[in-house]
């Protein structure tokens, strides 16, 4: 699949958001003393950090055997 720049620039912006919801999400779990309510964050925590995997496949797919994008980041989640 051959993507556009304006593709590539979509799927940066959406990685940046899922990325950002990963983080915000843990931190309201941290901040949390309801546990039912934790555990709601720390799903959606991680329902954000598996759509982030899932664009970085797509970007993957895109590059077409020239090589593979990673990220830190996604690693150390």
């Amino acid at each position: 699949m051959q993507l556009t720049q304006r593709d590539f620039l979509f799927l940066e912006d959406a990685m940046a958001a899922e990325r950002l919801g990963v983080v915000q999400f843990r931190d309201m779990a941290r901040h949390c003393t309801d546990q039912e309510l934790r555990d709601l964050c720390l799903q959606a925590a991680d329902q954000s950090l598996q759509h982030f995997g899932r664009l970085l496949n797509v970007l993957n797919r895109s590059a077409g055997g020239h090589g593979t994008f990673q990220t830190s980041w996604h690693q150390n989640m």
